[in-house]
Formats: C-alpha cells, structure tokens, sequence
C-alpha cells in the first residue's frame, strides 16, 4: 500500500485517487482484454506538480506509469507492476506558444492532436500527425507511441513533426533533447514507450494548410483491385496525403452509423486523398482516376466540399467504434507489410479467419502496408478470446514472414511483447534492453513493457498477465 501523504504538499487531495471506483477508469486502454489496476493514480495540473510527483516516486522506488488519453492500443499505459503510480497528463494540456515564423509550437505533453491543428489555424498551419483517436489522443502519448495515421503515408509518422523535447529521466534529472544536438538520444526516446523518461514540453513542426485539397471515394469489387490500385498509384511515382482501405465487413456498420452512401455490396472501398497546388492538383487526380479505371474500379466519387470531405474522414477514423454495430467486442493489429504484397496477405488473412470460425474486418492505412484487421468476437467466451489470440499471432507471423514487422503506430507494450522475439535475435533484444537500463537501471519507468521476458525489472513486481500473443 501506497502512502499517499508524500503527494499531499504537490497536489490538490482530488488529484490523488486511491479509492478502488475511482482507479477504476485507468484498469485498461484501448486493448480491454488487459485489465490491471494501478495502486495510485495522481492527475497533475501544472509541470512542476509532474515533475515533483514523479520524483517523489523515483525517490520512493516506485514504479511510474505516464498516462496521457488512454487510447492505446497496446497495453502499453497500464499498470502491470505491483505499487504503481499512474502520472495522468492529460490536464497539462496548455499550447504554449505558435511560432508563426519558424513553423512551430510548443505544447505541454496533455495537448490533443485536433486542438492543436484548431488553434494553429488561424495562422494557416496545422499538425500532420492524424491518428483515428486525433479528437481525444494527446501528444504525450503520440511521442511515446510514435504514432502515425492516414495522412502519415505522404508526412510521416510522429517523429518526423517533433523538434525538441523536455524530458524528466529517471536520475530526477530535467533536460532538453532535441535532434540537431543530441541526435541519438532524440531518435530514442521518440516510440520509446515511456521506457526512457518522461516528456514535460514539446516543440513540434507546423506545416502550411495545402493550397488545394481532393478527396476521391472508389468502389472496387474485390479487396485485391483495390490493393492493385495502391501499388499502381505509388509505383507511378504519386504520394496521395492519405491511402486507406476498407473492406465490405466494415461498410455496413459505417452506413447504418454515418448514412454517407456508401454501396454496400462493394468489395472495397479505397478513400485517397492528394493535397499541393492549385495548379498541379487536377493533373494528378486524373491520373490517379486513371490508374483506377485501367483495374476495374466500379465507381468514383469525389467530396464536393470541405464539409463533405469532413464527413468522409469522420467515418474513417471512428470506423472502429462502428464496429460495435457487428459484433460485442473486436481485438485489432497492427503488422506492417510491403505494399505489394497486400492482395495475397488479405486473402490469408482471410483464410486464417475462416480456420477460427472468426469474422475479420479490414480498415487500414494501405498506402504504407499498415494492417489493421480487427477480429470481431465476443469477450465474455473464453474459447472465442482464445481463437483470437491465436488468431492474431499467426496474422502477425504472416506480416513477419512477408518481410514485415509487428508493429507499425499502435507500440508493443504488454500485446506484442512475446511477438518481438519473433523479429529479433535474442542478441538484438539484449541490446534494446541495454540502453534500456542506461537510462531506466531499476526499471522504474513503465516496468514490464516492450521487452519479452523482461528479468532486467526484477526489482519491480509484475503482475500475473491475465492473456498474451
């Protein structure tokens, strides 16, 4: 038992939750088969009140989760020590500064990604990284998780938009890392997973709003015409700002959810998206059109307006909670595989569905090869929940063996864990673990993740799993 005393000077006494109802909302993420709860959980509202919560922690050996919206997808926010302390970031949400001049902001780690895009608006500049969860994730958590989303294909995933980072690392120590001087460093702790240390501030890139913006809807009668589609728009030398795939398990529930008209009989619908100049925007839809027509496209429409564009991404992103519509519960991966290998890859994954007596749903980034399957299922059968664990590892083999990886935005956390054995040598692993303890050498920082049979936390009680890959 925790003495929550040594936070009383810090914080405010409702900041410090202990009683079982209100730990309760922090038991999981995104991943609701993994549930544990932690054994104090503190929400900060000022920098200062962080950093001198989590001192105290360090100072108290006690394990340290950093939480931001809890929308993960990997396990990688809970709390699977024994004593942990979960630091909620989510009301350290102030956007510092916009520097108009030099593209930038700086942000405290609770700011959520459409906030951020909402206030540089007015100065004609937004923040590219888009994941599904854009409206309620925070930045915080998209460092940590490197986080990506459909227009990642054409901006690149969360790394690429960060400039410089505060970081309060286990030996209480505050610094500021930041990829001209400390490069190494800076390429580390972004998708480290909270592992490494603990981001106060940000500064993160802005780009300029597209001059012109076309967003084309294509029906296809088959998943593979529209996976040929893709790789012929990529291979003709065309990078689309967005790329994504959605097959007919997912169109239905969109439709009853969303009612934009989609045709339910389609076997995939792909939503691309090109963004530049006036000038050159027109050409390349024509080309892109062309490609599409030359593989069998049923159908094209194109938004007419913003607003109809708005409507179109709105289903998209919570096409996920649609699913809900299909069926109690879903369990999504997240393997990566080479653009060229789509059409094979979906049809075994496909097969692997069949074998489990399992529906499984596509709805990913299929620009970059990113797969996001999501198995329906009902939580509350054990048998069911053991078919899609095993189900989902042979999708993750499948993407490892088509010279893939396991994880493309979504983290290891405690999901995938055991899977990375699968990539790595145990060489290799040993090295992650190695630069690890440089910096976290008693596995206080987010103790029991990323790392299969993880001894180097053996000071820090983990909990018994209750599932795994």
């Amino acid at each position: 038992m925790i003495d929550r005393a040594i936070f009383a000077s810090i914080l405010k006494p409702e900041r410090i939750l202990w009683r079982e109802a209100d730990r309760l909302t922090y038991d999981a993420d995104g991943v609701t088969l993994e549930k544990f709860s932690p054994s104090l959980v503190l929400i900060p509202e000022t920098k200062a009140e962080l950093i001198a919560a989590a001192r105290i922690c360090l100072q108290h050996k006690l394990p340290i989760v950093t939480r931001g919206a809890g929308t993960g997808l990997s396990g990688g926010a809970l709390a699977v020590a024994e004593n942990t302390v979960l630091l909620v970031t989510t009301r350290l949400n102030k956007i510092l500064e916009i520097d108009r001049e030099n593209l930038s902001a700086r942000v405290e780690p609770g700011v959520v990604n459409t906030h951020l895009s909402r206030a540089a608006k007015p100065y004609g500049l937004y923040f590219a990284p888009d994941p599904s969860s854009g409206a309620a994730c925070t930045i915080g958590g998209n460092i940590a998780e490197n986080a990506g989303g459909p227009h990642c294909l054409k901006y690149g995933a969360t790394a690429e938009h960060i400039l410089e980072l505060e970081v309060l690392f286990p030996n209480g120590e505050l610094r500021i890392v930041d990829g001209e001087h400390n490069a190494a460093l800076f390429s580390l702790l972004i998708g480290s997973e909270g592992t490494l240390g603990i981001v106060t501030e940000a500064r993160v890139r802005l780009l300029q709003i597209p001059e012109a913006v076309v967003t084309l809807l294509m029906e296809f009668e088959t998943p593979r015409q529209a996976s040929e589609t893709v790789s012929a728009i990529i291979e003709s030398g065309i990078v689309p700002a967005a790329l994504e795939m959605i097959d007919r398990e997912v169109l239905g529930a969109l439709e009853a959810a969303f009612h934009l008209g989609f045709p339910l009989d389609a076997g995939a619908l792909l939503i691309v998206e090109l963004d530049g100049r006036k000038h050159s925007i027109e050409r390349l839809t024509s080309q892109v059109i062309e490609h599409a027509e030359r593989l069998g496209v049923k159908s094209i429409r194109r938004a007419k307006d913003e607003k109809e564009r708005d409507a179109l991404w709105k289903a998209r992103k919570r096409a996920f909670g649609a699913l809900g519509r299909l069926s109690p519960s879903y369990y999504t991966q997240d393997g990566v595989i080479p653009r060229h290998t789509l059409p094979d890859v979906l049809e075994k994954i496909a097969e692997i569905g069949k074998r489990y007596s399992l529906r499984i749903a596509n709805i990913f980034h299929a620009g970059d090869g990113n797969l996001h399957p999501a198995i329906l299922y009902d939580e509350r059968d054990p048998a069911q929940v053991t078919a899609v664990l095993a189900a989902s590892a042979e999708i993750l083999k499948l993407c490892i063996a088509q010279g893939g990886s396991i994880t493309g935005e979504h983290g290891v956390g405690i999901e995938k864990q055991e899977a990375l054995g699968w990539m790595f040598a145990p060489v290799d692993i040993d090295m992650m673990r190695a630069v690890r303890e440089v910096f976290n050498p008693n596995g206080l920082l987010n103790p029991g993740k990323f790392l299969p049979s993880d001894h180097s936390c053996r000071e820090v009680g983990i909990k018994h799993r209750k599932v795994g890959v």
